[in-house]
């Protein structure tokens, strides 16, 4: 039996979250379960030690055990500390208010990180803040940038209000901050198939010209959860995903976003060797 490596994939390419890996590997199993079940009504090949799909169903049995010994509940097994979630609420992240009002007011990236106070506090902060691409590293090309340009429809110059990341049709994309799904919408001549989540702090996110989306209006979303696939509907020339990160409802240049998570990882991983 070949197991159909696409929707195996698909299932734990959105596994960011350990919880979220265990649901997935019982989906893998069930998925196993009928495949083998269809082979043996048509009289296909038995399911025996030399079938691969037994070794399969085995190292995927004995990774189930080990993840519900490491991570049960959400805590490791070996210790009473809890660990945070990707959909951990603003108010558990210890922050003083002054700072909070900040975050709040602050205009853009720039601004946000000229504060010395945000690279002090706790990593779990970064999970409510977009600060991640929306795309896999090297699944996309950034054909158009954030501002004035050439419209490639109109072919006049206009404001872009986002990003255009060029990638294969059917591309997974991730929400880059939790939040809670606001907008699942079609827009034939505009965004196409797009999603729109708010997060904390006055961010909100719009992936557009999706080709599929996979959340529903009220979703509470998690940093990095499969929400959709990119596309090329509405007014587009070809699949791409438009990204926008709007503040406080003013849209602006996400890219310097990008690099925040891993700015920060690598300061504190600096930091312990210091």
């Amino acid at each position: 039996m070949v197991l159909n490596q696409v929707f195996i994939q698909k299932i734990l390419i959105s596994s960011r979250d350990m919880n979220i890996v265990k649901q997935n590997f019982r989906k893998i199993f069930k998925a196993l379960a009928v495949q083998i079940g269809e082979r043996k009504n048509r009289g296909g090949e038995k399911f025996h030690t030399q079938n691969p799909s037994y070794w399969i169903l085995i190292g995927l049995f004995f990774s189930f055990l080990g993840l519900s010994f490491i991570w049960k509940d959400g805590k490791v097994s070996s210790t009473n500390e809890t660990i945070p979630t990707s959909t951990q609420l603003v108010s558990e992240v210890s922050m003083d208010n002054t700072f909070k009002a900040q975050l709040t007011s602050t205009k853009n990236f720039e601004q946000l990180q000229s504060f010395p106070e945000f690279w002090q506090q706790p990593l779990s902060l970064l999970e409510n803040i977009p600060s991640a691409s929306p795309l896999e590293k090297n699944a996309f090309v950034l054909s158009s940038s954030y501002g004035w340009r050439q419209h490639p429809i109109k072919k006049i110059k206009t404001l872009h209000h986002g990003i255009d990341m060029a990638s294969v049709l059917g591309t997974p994309v991730f929400s880059t901050a939790s939040g809670k799904v606001i907008q699942v919408e079609n827009e034939p001549k505009g965004y196409g198939h797009y999603i729109v989540i708010a997060h904390s702090f006055g961010f909100e996110t719009l992936y557009g010209h999706l080709s599929e989306s996979v959340v529903q209006i009220g979703d509470t979303i998690g940093a990095q959860q499969l929400i959709g696939l990119s596309g090329n509907t509405g007014s587009s020339t070809g699949p791409h995903l438009h990204y926008e990160v709007i503040k406080n409802k003013k849209i602006i240049d996400p890219i310097p976003s990008f690099g925040i998570k891993y700015k920060m990882y690598n300061q504190r991983l600096n930091g312990a060797f210091d």
